[in-house]
């Protein structure tokens, strides 16, 4: 139980010593590609009177019209708290396992004790012997 603990400790460290992250990297430089050609194919350029061009926005693609800084934050926003969630449903389920583990062990001691008639005789001697002197007995 111990190791299957430790294990979990370093998700992150463990994906990016991974042959996935280079995939992952691979991902985003293609999606990045595909979306500067995505906006290059369709982008329009008017002239102003100085002769500068500037892009037409108006003529892009409506998810790229509205996409903006916000839009982005709140995505990220969103990511962030469902890795959140996993990390506290994970520290639960630890703890979880942690108190299973310590429960176990506590009822196997007592067992043992309860096994043991000798111990039990012990036990019970000691708390006669505290509850008569509290009691003011000798």
């Amino acid at each position: 139980m111990q190791i299957m603990l430790l294990r979990g400790i370093v998700p992150m460290d463990r994906f990016i010593a991974s042959q996935q992250m280079a995939t992952l990297v691979q991902m985003l430089n293609n999606l990045v590609s595909f979306s500067v050609l995505e906006v290059m194919k369709n982008a329009v350029f008017t002239e102003d009177g100085d002769g500068n061009l500037k892009m037409d926005i108006t003529k892009l693609p409506q998810h790229l019209q509205t996409m903006s800084a916000e839009n982005i934050k709140a995505e990220f926003n969103t990511l962030q708290s469902g890795a959140q969630q996993n990390i506290t449903l994970a520290e639960q389920g630890q703890s979880q396992i942690a108190a299973y583990s310590q429960q176990n062990m506590m009822s196997g001691a007592l067992s043992a004790a309860l096994a043991d008639e000798g111990m039990m005789e012990k036990v019970g001697g000691g708390v006669g012997s505290v509850a008569r002197g509290l009691m003011g007995m000798r």
